[in-house]
């Protein structure tokens, strides 16, 4: 994927949300590789727009390396229905599987 592909997906996953724009973008400065593996999956998980800031912000504390942890351990389902809540709870359903912490 060259860096234009990733620009137009994070344009789309964005869905005019700035905060979910902040998140890929610094994801993308950060580390190519892993933002190119992280929309990949955010785009099988149909996650766009608020569900990503709430995922990066509530949920990962601003934080990639939770971020990571995340996506990878986490059983999809959980991750998807974790970020769909817009009242700071998703959180709370994904800490059996880390463990009490994130």
């Amino acid at each position: 994927m060259t860096q234009e592909e990733l620009k137009q997906k994070i344009i789309t996953l964005s869905q005019g949300n700035p905060g979910a724009a902040v998140f890929l973008t610094t994801a993308m400065r950060t580390d190519t590789i892993f933002s190119i593996v992280l929309v990949d999956e955010l785009e099988r998980m149909g996650l766009k727009g608020s569900a990503l800031w709430v995922m990066y912000a509530d949920i990962c504390d601003h934080d990639l390396n939770k971020v990571g942890r995340l996506i990878s351990t986490v059983p999809r389902a959980k991750v998807i229905e974790a970020c769909l809540k817009q009242d700071r709870s998703g959180k709370q359903l994904i800490e059996e599987y880390l463990g009490g912490s994130l």
